[in-house]
């Protein structure tokens, strides 16, 4: 494994174990279907859908909830970026930290207005609560309902990165 691949790893899986071992089980797979025992970055990639794929049903679930629409829209990059935004120790994080990570993590331009009622709809029952909504200051700030979510997320982006790139292209 190269060293570069090796250092995206706990990032990725946000200090949870669980994501940690099925990064490598999902590594192995994608070394063992192309016949390989080198982990490339695109076999990383790879590795990253079949964790995406064997990831506890309850967070695939919850994701396709939140952003399963009959139209295209920004649900996906907006829940993803979620994953990414900068939090403090409770995990509780901003409209504006979400708009950064839209930015830094995914290379998108959204405004907060555009942000803003999508955060407010993942807090209701309709796109499956996963997140909670929490006042500070006067300000309506967010946190993930299951702090599990967020890696799931990070693994998830990587794949919507690559759409974005061809759609870009």
């Amino acid at each position: 494994m190269h060293p570069t691949i090796i250092s995206k790893v706990p990032p990725l899986c946000n200090g949870y174990p669980h994501y940690a071992h099925l990064l490598g089980l999902s590594a192995a797979k994608a070394c063992a279907r192309n016949d390989t025992q080198e982990l490339t970055d695109p076999l990383f990639d790879l590795a990253c859908n079949f964790a995406v794929e064997d990831a506890i049903e309850r967070y695939r679930d919850a994701y396709a909830k939140a952003t399963t629409t009959t139209q295209q829209s920004r649900y996906p990059l907006i829940l993803c970026s979620c994953g990414f935004a900068k939090h403090n120790e409770k995990g509780v994080f901003r409209v504006t930290d979400v708009v950064d990570a839209i930015r830094k993590e995914l290379s998108q331009k959204l405004t907060i207005q555009a942000v803003v009622p999508a955060l407010g709809e993942f807090v209701g029952e309709a796109r499956g609560h996963v997140l909670t909504a929490v006042p500070i200051r006067k300000r309506q700030c967010y946190r993930f309902t299951d702090p599990m979510m967020r890696p799931f997320l990070r693994l998830k982006a990587r794949e919507l990165r690559r759409v974005l790139r061809r759609g870009s292209t």
